[in-house]
């Protein structure tokens, strides 16, 4: 699938602040039987510049780190609510585990659709400048007004 796309100005964002949007493959890996393939849409947005979106055709939406999504290509990652594994039965697989009080999914995707959606994220904030895209007047006056 692998579709893309750039929004600009949108979700509440101000003018000229680019959310990156791309539709990844994902397939649910719940049962052996039985597999779905479905889109679910990664978002990024470089005001958020550690986190990545990931919206699933339910409308439930997970935010996790954007690291950790890149380390899950290549070894474990995560604890807890997340966890990334890549595919023992072929470089090409990422194995995701998302878990809530509400239940909990299992699912594979491309993981080199993963890794260039990843890469076009570095293109908007690279690693290690994340720090400076983060307003915290602004987040602190966020915080306290509730």
């Amino acid at each position: 699938m692998n579709e893309e796309k750039q929004l600009r100005g949108q979700d509440g964002a101000p003018p000229g602040h680019e959310v990156h949007r791309e539709m990844v493959d994902f397939i649910d890996d719940s049962t052996k039987d039985f597999k779905v393939k479905f889109g679910v849409e990664m978002s990024y947005d470089p005001g958020d510049p550690f986190a990545v979106k990931a919206r699933f055709p339910n409308g439930v939406e997970w935010l996790f780190a954007r690291d950790l999504l890149e380390e899950g290509l290549v070894t474990t990652s995560g604890v807890g609510d997340i966890r990334f594994t890549p595919c023992h039965s072929h470089i090409e697989c990422v194995h995701i585990e998302l878990e809530s009080p509400d239940g909990s999914a299992f699912m594979k995707a491309n993981a080199w659709e993963l890794a260039e959606f990843i890469e076009r994220t570095y293109d908007l904030v690279p690693l290690g400048t994340e720090s400076s895209r983060i307003d915290f007047d602004l987040e602190i006056e966020r915080l306290v007004s509730g």
